[in-house]
């Protein structure tokens, strides 16, 4: 009624909705092939090799449905097309994607320090490989450098020169040895992979974000003429697909306001619903918050979400889930009892002491901030809570 939709609406089946995408998809190019702009034109080459354009169509395709994830998907792509300008940028680190890479550089070199303290450690506490500290103490203030550098410019003043290993003749610790010698190698590998995205001078790469910038316009033009075709699809023949339900429950919730704040519905919605249960919090995206937030009494003072989550498990982020959501109240949530309580549950009740003990004894040594963000503590452990028969003798 609110939305003005048809009383025999139906949700389209995956099936069906893949088809009326790829026959939108392809009126869209029809149309941009018969008169293109310059940057759908750009957009038209993007993908550079093969006989038709079904990558483009993919691509397409795909950043129509990354926008879905988002509040308000026209909003977004306008955001996205701003960011394209980098006619003010001096430096790429200066642009949303160079701030992207040197901070993954950072937290990924912080890692492979730690591999390399580990090989230290190791070369410190064994004279028969001591020969190796200063070389891996060069490397670790190399790795802090890199870390440490807050721009292209900056990076490309640091020559990555790992230096190499002295020879030890006829060492009296050789598995120490080797052992030491593949952790170097293993980080060096990793750290030359991890700088091979810094490779040109900072003006090449200016430039060549500045030339993609017309592609990538291009591209977000065909988004929005596909996103228009493909509802219009569905519009016609009464159909509506997971997407919209999300979109419509928000328009609805918000009265349509940009800022997608609250309106009367949500308000009469969040007298009738007493809690709010949701599971898998951690791969909750944008709508879905904003979708709970709009029913939930928060704003009145009497939050009554319940989230249940664990952002070790969060696997859909190349869906746009955002587990960030789960760690801002993870991180800002106290124990005690209050209006914003963490209650964190220790006990596996599916395996055994043996397998938690292994699993921890990992974690405890890879899992941190920077990978997996969060750092395994005895709080974030687990612990045994159910009883296991004997293991029968003979038995595994």
């Amino acid at each position: 009624h609110v939305l003005e939709l048809p009383a025999d609406f139906r949700l389209a089946d995956e099936q069906e909705a893949a088809a009326l995408r790829e026959r939108a998809v392809r009126a869209v190019l029809e149309e941009a092939y018969a008169d293109p702009s310059p940057a759908v034109r750009a957009a038209l080459d993007l993908p550079g090799a093969g006989r038709d354009d079904r990558a483009l169509q993919e691509l397409i395709v795909r950043v129509y449905t990354n926008l879905q994830c988002y509040p308000d998907p026209a909003a977004t792509a306008d955001r996205w097309e701003v960011m394209l300008d980098v006619t003010d940028c001096t430096d790429p680190g200066q642009t949303i994607w160079g701030e992207w890479l040197l901070r993954e550089l950072q937290r990924g070199l912080q890692s492979d320090a730690a591999m390399l303290r580990r090989a230290l450690a190791l070369a410190e506490e064994n004279e028969a490989v001591s020969a190796y500290v200063p070389v891996l103490q060069a490397n670790l203030l190399l790795l802090e450098a890199l870390a440490s550098a807050g721009s292209w410019e900056a990076l490309a003043r640091i020559p990555p020169d790992f230096g190499r290993f002295p020879a030890i003749r006829k060492c009296a610790d050789p598995e120490t040895q080797e052992r030491i010698k593949r952790l170097r190698t293993d980080t060096v590998a990793r750290v030359r992979r991890r700088l091979e995205p810094f490779s040109l001078q900072p003006d090449e790469t200016l430039r060549e974000l500045s030339g993609s910038a017309e592609a990538l316009r291009g591209l977000l033009a065909l988004t929005r003429a596909f996103s228009a075709r493909f509802a219009a699809e569905k519009s016609r023949r009464h159909l509506l697909d997971y997407n919209d339900l999300e979109h419509f429950a928000l328009e609805v919730l918000t009265g349509g306001s940009l800022d997608h704040k609250p309106g009367l519905v949500a308000d009469e919605l969040s007298e009738i619903y007493e809690e709010i249960l949701v599971d898998e919090y951690q791969d909750s995206n944008e709508v879905q918050e904003t979708l709970i937030r709009c029913v939930s009494r928060e704003r009145f003072g009497t939050p009554n979400v319940f989230m249940v989550g664990d952002v070790k498990q969060s696997i859909y982020k190349f869906r746009l889930a955002k587990p960030e959501l789960f760690l801002k109240k993870y991180e800002s949530y106290g124990k005690e009892d209050g209006l914003y309580q963490k209650i964190e549950l220790h006990k596996n009740f599916r395996s055994r002491p043996e397998v938690l003990c292994s699993i921890n004894d990992v974690f405890y040594r890879i899992m941190t901030k920077q990978l997996g963000n969060i750092r395994y503590t005895d709080d974030a452990a687990l612990y045994p809570g159910a009883d296991f028969p004997a293991t029968p003798p003979g038995c595994a």
